[in-house]
């Protein structure tokens, strides 16, 4: 499933496979593979910087000290 803000190559390997395989031709799919295996390195960056930034309010704010009594 592609959301639409970004560049999906595993989906359009899979419509270009169907459309592929519905005309009987061959496409050499090695690039999409490439930049498959790219935009999983950015999405794990951006979840990483996601975890970062919610770190914090997980963690509470600096100088919370509710947890002494």
């Amino acid at each position: 499933m592609t959301s639409g803000y970004m560049i999906d190559p595993r989906s359009s390997k899979a419509v270009l496979k169907a459309l592929t395989a519905l005309i009987g031709i061959e496409v050499d799919t090695s690039k999409l593979d490439e930049r498959a295996h790219d935009m999983e390195k950015v999405m794990a960056k951006l979840r990483e910087m996601e975890q970062m930034q919610a770190a914090p309010e997980r963690l509470g704010t600096e100088g919370d000290l509710r947890y002494i009594g």
